[in-house]
C-alpha cells in the first residue's frame, strides 16, 4: 500500500505490511521506521522472512482505554 487504513487493518489481522515508495507514502511516516518500504519488486522477495509480531504488539496494545488515560496524563504532565 501507499497510504491507507487498510495497512493498519492488515497488521491487526497478522499480515506483514509493505509500503510502496510512491506519491502519498509520506502520509505513513509513523510506520516508515517499522515496515518495509518497497522501491522495486525484488524488495518484496527479500523481506518475506521478517517477523511482524512486534509491530502488532506495538500498534494494538490491550486495554485501549487505560492506555489512552495514561497518555493523556503524560501529555498533561509535560504541559505544566
Amino acid at each position: 500500500g501507499v497510504y491507507s487504513t487498510a495497512i493498519y487493518e492488515g497488521i491487526a489481522c497478522g499480515m506483514k505490511p509493505f509500503l510502496v515508495d510512491l506519491p502519498g507514502v509520506e502520509y505513513m511516516d509513523g510506520l516508515k521506521e517499522t515496515v518495509n518500504i518497497l522501491q522495486r519488486p525484488e524488495d518484496f522477495m527479500k523481506s518475506q522472512n521478517e517477523n511482524n509480531n512486534t509491530l502488532i504488539d506495538e500498534l494494538f496494545k490491550p486495554d485501549a482505554i487505560g492506555n489512552f488515560k495514561v497518555e493523556i496524563e503524560n501529555i498533561l504532565k509535560n504541559e505544566n
